[in-house]
């Protein structure tokens, strides 16, 4: 093996730039709201929405919440209840996941995970159900519209949904629908909607990205949120507290903003260090939010239980559609 040393040396030389630490800068927070608790929110995604910052929650199938920011305030409501939810006929998840689903439902009254929200410019919301792999359509006059998908199949063939399912779902404004698998290995689906069909485009596992994990308690790579303006992809990787984007031709990352010196800041400290971690990200109203799920743990510092909403600046050239990406 020491004979090869130096031609080891030199490959390492000369491997990909992707392989060298992504260029990183620090979010500017703005404002840090809490949610109300009264609602007994579990936070799991957020987008802006034709005016309206929409966010689901994990522990409720039935609600589409609101949030609106004004005078340094936050007014957290109802926007849509959506009754009766039909069966997915497309579901292609294995039996064993299915009895598990009917036993949650029998005993929690709820089963669907919601882990993504989005929405397109005809005023179509779509929800993304994490334990079917499924996305669920909800036109402006209210009906409900499972769409046509093979996400399960062409995930699993590709590696992905060994552990978990998909957390995170953005659609772009050429009928473009990007679906995150969450970890262990986590990765990208590329879809293209049409006629209520999501068709996949390709399957990339995305396990690593050239940043540092800011805390030492073994976490692994994953994918939370995801965003898109005018055709740019963002991630919001939660273990890295960062925010990426990345070339919608690769799906690598091209550039990262960090969120870790506020995350972990003593005033935004939850009890048990594995819970208020960041679940949705949305470009809203000329500012950045990210959400934070504290899963009702208490705050250290005033035992507060209202999960988190952190309001950033728009960092300068944050989607500078030139920037070279591959």
């Amino acid at each position: 093996m020491k004979k090869h040393r130096p031609l080891l040396l030199l490959l390492l030389f000369f491997l990909p730039s992707a392989w060298a630490e992504l260029p990183l800068d620090e979010l500017t927070l703005t404002q840090a709201l809490r949610l109300n608790s009264e609602l007994d929110l579990e936070p799991s995604g957020l987008a802006s929405c034709n005016g309206n910052m929409l966010m689901v929650s994990d522990k409720h199938d039935h609600l589409i919440y609101s949030l609106e920011v004004q005078n340094g305030d936050i007014k957290t409501s109802i926007f849509k209840e959506l009754g009766h939810i039909p069966e997915n006929p497309h579901n292609e998840i294995p039996w064993t996941q299915k009895i598990k689903l009917w036993f949650i439902d029998a005993v929690m009254g709820n089963h669907l995970d919601w882990e993504g929200i989005s929405c397109d410019t005809n005023g179509n919301i779509f929800l993304l159900s994490e334990t079917t792999v499924s996305v669920l359509k909800i036109s402006p006059d209210g009906k409900l519209l499972w769409l046509k998908n093979s996400l399960y199949r062409d995930g699993s063939a590709a590696g992905i949904f060994t552990k978990t399912y998909t957390e995170g779902l953005a659609w772009s404004n050429n009928n473009q629908v990007y679906i995150a698998a969450e970890r262990q290995p986590r990765g990208l689906i590329e879809t293209t909607l049409i006629n209520d069909t999501l068709t996949t485009q390709r399957v990339l596992v995305l396990e690593n990205t050239p940043l540092p994990l800011p805390t030492g308690d073994q976490r692994v790579p994953d994918f939370t949120g995801l965003f898109t303006i005018k055709n740019n992809l963002f991630t919001l990787e939660r273990n890295h507290s960062a925010l990426c984007q990345r070339s919608t031709k690769s799906l690598q990352p091209i550039y990262c903003w960090s969120y870790a010196h506020i995350e972990n800041a003593p005033e935004f400290q939850y009890q048990d260090y594995r819970y208020g971690l960041a679940e949705g990200v949305a470009l809203h109203n000329n500012k950045l939010y990210i959400v934070f799920d504290n899963n009702k743990q208490e705050n250290k510092a005033n035992a507060d239980t209202s999960p988190l909403l952190l309001e950033f600046n728009i960092p300068e050239q944050f989607y500078v559609e030139n920037r070279a990406t591959d």
